[in-house]
């Protein structure tokens, strides 16, 4: 085998493979929101209704419970009390998705209540009874669980996201 008859498959091959990456390269720097979360109302203040998508750019924990005197919606706001003294300097929201929104929410957390908790719920991919999701600033659903999760998990969620990384490449 001579020289240039393997040398124009290497050629070949690595020409292939750069071609790809440039392709791919600014592709996925453009695709930032890869898993977006589903926008839904929030009561705000004197009951005007907002859209979740008026906080992009602010880290979003979501709370989705039956009620808020649910033992699993109070065992979640008492471990989420650490993560929102930590993180206030941060400009988290903590959002109360609750089917049954008649009883008061006593936490230290100034909860914003999504409008519909079941629809809420359902449009995540999480069942009406529990479950917990953080927004990252980016817009991205960056996780999504059926059980209560520490403050510390939380945290780590929150500074391994998509939109802190890449501010801290930079």
């Amino acid at each position: 085998m001579n020289r240039s008859t393997l040398f124009r498959p290497v050629t070949l091959a690595a020409l292939l493979v750069g071609a790809i990456l440039l392709l791919i390269g600014p592709a996925s720097a453009s695709a930032r929101v890869v898993r977006p979360v589903p926008d839904f109302a929030l009561e705000g203040s004197g009951g005007k209704l907002l859209p979740l998508k008026s906080l992009r750019g602010q880290p979003v924990v979501i709370v989705v419970a039956e009620s808020a005197s649910a033992r699993s919606f109070r065992r979640q706001a008492s471990y989420l009390e650490d993560l929102y003294r930590r993180f206030a300097g941060r400009k988290v929201v903590f959002v109360a998705a609750l089917a049954d929104s008649s009883n008061p929410i006593r936490s230290n957390i100034p909860f914003v209540l999504a409008r519909d908790g079941g629809g809420v719920a359902a449009a995540i991919g999480l069942s009406p009874k529990f479950g917990v999701a953080i927004v990252g600033g980016d817009g991205n659903l960056d996780f999504v669980s059926g059980k209560v999760i520490s403050a510390d998990r939380a945290k780590e969620v929150m500074d391994n996201n998509f939109a802190v990384q890449s501010a801290q490449r930079k």
